[in-house]
């Protein structure tokens, strides 16, 4: 179970990558840093500050290959 315990906004002091797009995050930029507890372990997010982040949403075929690979497995 995941318990958030703080959440920041920060300005870079050097390179991060995002973890909602994998897109990388420079110094100078604003992102959001979450820091949670996990299974028992600290874990550390880094998300573009909203509404930087260029997340798409899933494409329709990714989808339909998601689904039919769970039913095999």
């Amino acid at each position: 179970m995941a318990r958030v315990l703080w959440e920041s906004t920060q300005k870079a002091r050097k390179t991060h990558t995002c973890d909602l797009c994998s897109d990388w995050i420079y110094p100078g930029n604003v992102y959001t840093r979450i820091v949670m507890r996990m299974n028992g372990q600290l874990e550390v997010l880094r998300e573009h500050y909203n509404p930087d982040c260029p997340r798409e949403e899933p494409d329709a075929e990714d989808l339909k290959v998601s689904v039919a690979y769970q039913q095999v497995a």
